[in-house]
């Protein structure tokens, strides 16, 4: 409870912060947060409530390597969902809050506004999911007090990046909402690199080689499919909006699968299973 309330905390934080810059801050932050939690919620935060309870087993069997695999597993498939989700925000961005947000009141410099916010959140998705799949370890581990501890730690450095960008006449001019968004995926990317330290001294190494072979190949793949995005935006930039997200997004989709394939990221074989008769095995 305590934990979640720091998320709850950082984000009241944001709000009262946002409120002291121009207009329509406020709503910029709230409709850049909801793009943002969509593929968090599908892939990072499933992720970690599926590995939970296997972990969670593991620890109670004695059964230390078997954690470790569960966990490796669960950051490699976060790395294969949410690296390319964000690269998709980034640049598909725009025109996604055009077709679900702009009508009425909320014109095309509230897009521009709720745009330029997205963009640093989706820097820090990657963390935000990396951070829900650690502190999953730890809770496995019956370890609830250091990941609130942590993110107690990350609360503290948000709010003064937060007060830094309002108050500082520069940043608050160059950044404005962008600059509390990248105030929280900074604090984030902290939040996750003290939670791996602290995982690391606690049950030692957890397969990080083969972690950053994934990583980079789903890094690859990412690349690949934002430029198909890109490309496939600009070139059906005539076409109606609804037609050309939808298109950008299935291109992109269908380079970056067919680019996994090519790279041989095994991320793809599990996703096979999932959907087919085979179960993946622990």
């Amino acid at each position: 409870m305590l934990g979640l309330s720091i998320n709850q905390i950082n984000n009241f934080v944001d709000t009262i912060c946002a409120t002291l810059l121009r207009e329509g801050s406020v709503s910029a932050l709230y409709y850049s947060n909801r793009l943002v939690q969509l593929p968090l919620a599908l892939f990072g935060t499933a992720f970690s409530t599926v590995i939970l309870p296997v972990m969670s087993r593991s620890f109670a069997e004695n059964k230390k390597d078997e954690l470790k695999d569960i966990l490796s597993l669960g950051l490699r498939m976060m790395f294969f969902t949410i690296l390319p989700a964000s690269i998709g925000l980034i640049i598909l961005g725009r025109p996604i809050i055009e077709l679900l947000f702009e009508r009425g009141a909320f014109n095309p410099e509230s897009t521009l506004l709720t745009y330029w916010a997205l963009i640093f959140y989706s820097v820090g998705l990657l963390a935000y999911a990396g951070t829900k799949i650690f502190a999953s370890a730890f809770y496995a581990l019956q370890d609830t007090r250091t990941p609130v501890k942590i993110a107690t730690l990350s609360m503290i450095v948000n709010t003064v990046l937060n007060l830094l960008v309002v108050f500082h006449p520069y940043l608050k001019i160059k950044l404005h909402i962008g600059g509390l968004a990248l105030a929280t995926a900074i604090s984030s990317f902290l939040n996750m690199i003290l939670l791996v330290i602290a995982l690391r001294r606690r049950i030692g190494g957890i397969g990080g080689r083969r972690i950053l072979r994934s990583f980079i190949k789903v890094s690859f793949s990412s690349v690949i499919m934002g430029l198909t995005c890109w490309y496939a935006m600009h070139y059906m930039a005539y076409s109606a909006n609804i037609i050309q997200v939808l298109a950008s997004i299935s291109a992109g989709v269908c380079i970056y699968i067919i680019s996994s394939y090519i790279v041989g990221s095994e991320e793809i074989r599990h996703i096979k299973e999932m959907f087919g008769t085979t179960q993946i095995s622990d």
